[in-house]
């Protein structure tokens, strides 16, 4: 996840913004590897950031594993003044049941992402 999260400050910093929803496979997520063609955040990929996006190795194809979606602003109450913002998690940790103990959390006033993925994190653009 570190490599991803490295990956995606890459991309801000080129392009100021954080990369779009390339994909719809959970729920306008991008959970990546779903299947064997399906890149995960692909502009990191095609644009350089990182040779190839790191997959779930125990990938679950109902729910997936890694997941991405970058919100625009003002979404679940967070403050349009602070933008856009992504959330990437991990659904179904096979080590973990609930919270994983490394989770940075992710919320905003009426959501708090930390309920949908045992491992979470965020950031916005401004």
């Amino acid at each position: 996840m570190r490599q991803i999260q490295i990956a995606l400050e890459l991309y801000y910093d080129k392009y100021g913004a954080y990369p779009g929803n390339t994909d719809n496979d959970y729920g306008g997520y991008d959970t990546g590897c779903y299947g064997v063609a399906d890149p995960f955040i692909s502009p990191l990929e095609t644009d350089g950031f990182i040779s190839k996006t790191p997959c779930d190795p125990l990938f679950n194809v109902w729910i997936g594993g890694y997941s991405y979606y970058r919100y625009a602003a003002g979404v679940a109450g967070c403050s349009a003044a602070k933008g856009a913002f992504y959330v990437l998690g991990i659904r179904d940790l096979e080590s973990t049941s609930g919270t994983h103990l490394t989770s940075p959390g992710w919320s905003c006033p009426s959501l708090n992402w930390q309920a949908q993925f045992e491992w979470v994190t965020g950031k916005f653009e401004n």
